[in-house]
């Protein structure tokens, strides 16, 4: 749901929608520009697209940004994300606080945990100079405040191999 600049907070929201962030030291699978292509096809407009999820609480799951989001809160879904950055070509996950000194580089190993009925967006990061216009994360979501040492370990278990560009099932003659 998009949230307009100036709106005044709800007492249970953030300016600042990162709630903890930490950064891991292990390997990550590579992930190639073309990924992205394949995944949300050629262009430059602004994609959201998730995949992988499994039934169940703290089930992770992928999702791939290009050209980032506006400002909005997501009130129809779980309260907080835990993220994984895998990839990201220059860009920062910020709330109404918009001081980029306030968020991490979010570099490939940053985890964060966003709380997603804040005020939220994905937009270029004017500290990184990077140009690519995608992000992509393995997340999992939860309704209450999660174990974040539980979500990490899920985490780290997904990627163990790379994200693959999701299957599309046809249909008709």
């Amino acid at each position: 749901m998009d949230f307009k600049p100036g709106t005044p907070l709800r007492d249970d929201q953030h300016a600042n929608p990162i709630l903890w962030w930490t950064e891991v030291d292990t390997d990550l699978p590579a992930i190639e520009p073309e990924f992205f292509t394949e995944l949300l096809g050629a262009g430059k407009g602004k994609r959201v697209k998730t995949w992988g999820h499994t039934y169940g609480p703290l089930s992770p799951h992928y999702l791939a940004i290009r050209g980032g989001t506006t400002l909005h809160t997501d009130p129809a879904f779980a309260r907080y994300s835990v993220q994984l950055q895998l990839y990201n070509g220059g860009y920062i996950t910020h709330g109404v606080d918009d001081d980029p000194e306030h968020y991490p580089i979010f570099r490939p190993g940053v985890v964060v945990l966003l709380d997603t009925h804040s005020p939220h967006q994905v937009e270029a990061d004017p500290r990184t100079g990077l140009t690519d216009p995608h992000k992509l994360t393995a997340a999992i979501d939860s309704v209450e405040y999660p174990d974040l040492d539980k979500a990490l370990a899920l985490l780290l278990n997904r990627i163990a191999a790379p994200p693959r560009v999701p299957k599309v099932k046809v249909t008709g003659p």
